[in-house]
């Protein structure tokens, strides 16, 4: 029974042994999967009969899995890197050189820079004038030239009008012969003897005619300027005109037929401005408002308070209330001040009392 089996089977064993080097060569079969621990099975062993798998070799034995390439270790910056880093500046050295642009210079010659520029601006300005205060005599009378006044850029020159005797003379009205030349301005004082001019341009010349209170002839005054650009510039800053007439506000004297005689020395110490070859002379005790000097063959007494003793040969009065008297020689002189009699003691240069 078996071997009729055996003969069956023959033949298909035969076919598939003949058909399998065709199938093989149309179309290669796919390699089995590896197992690990175990070998390939025999074909036509029963599954009972295969061999027992083979132990695992120990790890050491495994042949060393490849492992994936490593990064290349850093390489050292060559020179040539080295020098491309240096070429290119950080934020501060750019910083370092933008200030140095903008600001080249350092403190000492920022310091010489300012002196400089200072020195340009002073030789641009305007040279200073220089400034006068003086008195001057007028005679209401015909035919006499008008008196100068000096005036230049930015300076207000002031008028004072009085009378023989030092009272303000009230104006009553002012024409100004060159508006665009000259401002005249007149406050409103109660006095109203007074008159601010200030120039409007340079080289500029005209006249303003003042009228007085009570007065039929008026005051005429001829003002110039001169340039703010001119190397020498002077002005008046102040000008006291002194009619040579009793005003409305005129005080009776106390003596009555006193001497007024006013000539150019008189009117210099009157203005505090001694002329040439006049020496001051001490006194005691010393006073404010009382100044004496030696001028030739008498004394000049500038005060404003009444003289007592010795008797004076000319008096010429001044703005507020201040009085010039000449005298002889003398060594004491007696002045009333507020009601009292004050004997001054006069002394020379030598200290030595002055003798008559």
């Amino acid at each position: 029974m078996k071997q009729t089996h055996f003969y069956c089977l023959l033949p298909a064993l035969t076919m598939l042994l003949w058909g399998f080097p065709a199938g093989a060569a149309e179309q290669a079969p796919a390699p089995p999967a590896p197992v690990i621990g175990q070998q390939g099975i025999v074909l036509g062993q029963p599954e009972m009969q295969r061999p027992a798998a083979a132990p695992l070799p120990p790890a050491a034995a495994l042949p060393a899995t490849p492992a994936a390439p490593a990064a290349p270790p850093a390489q050292a910056a060559t020179p040539a890197v080295q020098a491309e880093a240096k070429k290119q500046p950080d934020v501060q050295t750019l910083f370092q050189e933008s200030l140095r642009q903008m600001m080249p210079l350092d403190d000492s010659q920022i310091q010489e820079y300012r002196k400089h520029s200072d020195q340009r601006e002073r030789a641009l300005l305007p040279v200073s004038p220089a400034l006068a205060s003086r008195t001057v005599r007028v005679s209401l009378e015909p035919g006499t030239a008008p008196i100068k006044v000096f005036t230049t850029a930015n300076i207000a020159t002031s008028l004072l009008i009085h009378d023989s005797t030092g009272q303000p003379w009230p104006i009553t009205s002012v024409t100004n012969g060159g508006p665009h030349f000259f401002q005249v301005l007149r406050p409103e004082l109660p006095d109203g003897n007074l008159l601010n001019i200030m120039p409007t341009q340079s080289y500029g010349t005209t006249t303003i005619v003042v009228t007085l209170d009570k007065q039929d002839i008026p005051l005429v005054i001829r003002l110039e300027s001169d340039s703010v650009r001119g190397p020498e510039r002077r002005a008046d800053a102040l000008v006291l005109f002194q009619i040579a007439q009793h005003g409305p506000r005129a005080k009776p004297p106390v003596i009555q037929d006193i001497k007024e005689t006013v000539n150019s020395a008189m009117l210099a110490f009157l203005d505090h401005v001694p002329p040439t070859g006049a020496v001051r002379v001490r006194m005691e005790p010393r006073l404010d408002k009382v100044q004496v000097w030696k001028l030739g063959e008498a004394h000049y007494i500038r005060t404003n308070h009444s003289m007592m003793w010795p008797a004076w040969s000319a008096v010429v009065h001044g703005a507020g209330s201040m009085k010039c008297y000449e005298v002889p020689v003398t060594s004491r002189v007696m002045l009333s001040i507020d009601g009292k009699i004050q004997t001054l003691v006069l002394k020379d240069a030598a200290s030595g009392e002055v003798k008559p």
